[in-house]
């Protein structure tokens, strides 16, 4: 791993200059892993919320395709918000309570107004 140069390089972009190309490499592909660690993480989080989510979405749109457009429009807003994956469990299922009531109401509207 390349933990002294990552932290280098995150704290003083201008130091980019100082490494070599493999350096550079191998910092890219740690770089990678911790996104998808962090993607990762994000995911699991989400899997947490999206059966009820869609029960929420279902109750309201009374239509599984509709409800599916909906919960999925909710769990990308949320994935969207990495503030919400720093809160607490409890802010955390308040606001996805909001945004998939929110977004089924959106796709209601969508429909009804054929758009």
């Amino acid at each position: 791993m390349l933990a002294v140069p990552l932290i280098r390089i995150i704290w003083d972009v201008g130091n980019l200059k100082r490494f070599t190309p493999n350096q550079l490499e191998l910092l890219g592909k740690e770089m990678s892993l911790i996104k998808n660690q962090e993607l990762l993480r994000k995911v699991i989080v989400l899997r947490q919320y999206e059966n009820y989510g869609y029960q929420i979405a279902y109750y309201l749109l009374e239509n599984e395709a509709l409800a599916i457009k909906a919960a999925t429009q909710a769990l990308l807003e949320l994935f969207k918000a990495d503030k919400f994956f720093h809160q607490p469990l409890s802010f955390q299922k308040q606001l996805m309570k909001k945004v998939f009531i929110k977004h089924s109401l959106l796709t209601k509207a969508s429909m009804a107004t054929g758009s």
